[in-house]
């Protein structure tokens, strides 16, 4: 088994001069003392190392504010000690500083991923959490609206990077606008919800998911582009017929998520084509509501179609996103997918 037996930190936080804590056997250790004595500095410099040996930025080198140095460190060095026989052997010492990334070994790397550090706030926000109903729901919007605000930054960023040179600045310009329409109304979705206007929100949703397949077709398809261009017939569902027509069949059994069928349901809703009780809970002397809830809670019938709007919006970014990957994926937003990808299955596993 692996212990920490030795930890040696140098300007960071509290501990300005080098401090040695030496663990011979491999103990278990209770810091206690007072305040300002250095123990969160402790926990701090541990979290900071493991955080860094999987490149994450939450916790970054904090250098003693009095020193005027930025150089420091924190290592810790490990053995394989047998507790009952009370043996040790020599393993290898590891090392994080502000200046230099080290090379960190596999099983420092899995601790990092399985450690659990929680300080005090993060405690509190688990016994006194001010959100009422059903926190998976907003846990799932939260992450969604910061998936949003991220990938917008990486999809314009790409759209004005050297990457496009070779395309003509009126088709780079039609993709900007395109794109930026996108972001705009799955913003506005986001945000309606959030002020219960649940009807306002589906529309904006539409719009979002129809820039998407407008997007698609643009960017991949030059002659669909010059068409749109120049105002000749252009018409979406025409060329997303053509584009289908060309491609392979799917094998059976297989499905793809289709924002052509998303936004065609979406288009139905909105229209009140489909008059489901969503829609019927809604009506006030024969007039649609808006989802405006006027200090009532929505009904659970809207609330459904609130969750499967929240997962179709997830999976059309999602798939919109994916236009975009051959410039090279933002390290922070293929983060942020991995955990609103893990809470999406959460989502759907609870109210399917």
């Amino acid at each position: 088994m692996k212990r920490i037996v030795e930890i040696n930190i140098f300007n960071f936080k509290a501990y300005f001069y080098p401090t040695t804590i030496k663990l011979d056997k491999g103990e278990n250790l209770l810091i206690y003392g007072e305040n300002g004595s250095g123990k969160s500095s402790l926990y701090k410099s541990l979290d900071f190392f493991f955080e860094q040996s999987i490149g994450r930025e939450k916790t970054k080198f904090q250098a003693n504010v009095h020193t005027g140095s930025k150089d420091g460190f924190v290592k810790l060095l490990f053995k394989d000690v047998d507790v009952l026989n009370s043996s040790q052997e020599e393993s290898a010492a590891y090392s994080s500083t502000a200046m230099i990334e080290s090379t960190f070994a596999p099983f420092v790397k899995s601790t990092a991923r399985t450690k659990g550090f929680l300080d005090y706030t993060n405690l509190l926000n688990v016994y006194f959490n001010k959100k009422s109903g059903d926190n998976l729901f907003d846990l799932f919007l939260d992450l969604l609206s910061d998936y949003v605000n991220k990938s917008y930054k990486f999809t314009m960023s790409y759209l004005t990077s050297p990457l496009l040179s070779d395309v003509r600045e009126s088709e780079r310009l039609v993709l900007l606008v395109v794109n930026k329409s996108v972001f705009q109304n799955m913003y506005s979705f986001i945000k309606l919800n959030d002020s219960n206007m649940q009807f306002a929100s589906f529309s904006c949703l539409e719009t979002a998911v129809n820039s998407m397949r407008l997007y698609n077709v643009l960017a991949t398809n030059p002659d669909y582009m010059h068409e749109y261009i120049t105002g000749g017939n252009f018409s979406l569902e025409v060329c997303e017929n053509e584009i289908s027509e060309k491609q392979k069949e799917y094998n059976k059994g297989e499905e793809e998520f289709s924002l052509r069928e998303f936004a065609t349901g979406l288009g139905k809703f909105n229209s009140f084509e489909l008059k489901n009780a969503a829609v019927a809970s809604q009506l006030v002397d024969g007039n649609i509501f808006l989802g405006l809830s006027c200090g009532n809670e929505l009904g659970e019938d809207l609330q459904d179609e609130v969750r499967k709007s929240m997962i179709g919006a997830y999976l059309s970014l999602s798939k919109h996103n994916k236009m975009f990957f051959n410039g090279g994926i933002d390290d922070t937003l293929e983060e942020l997918e991995d955990k609103l990808y893990a809470k999406f299955l959460e989502y759907i596993k609870k109210f399917s």
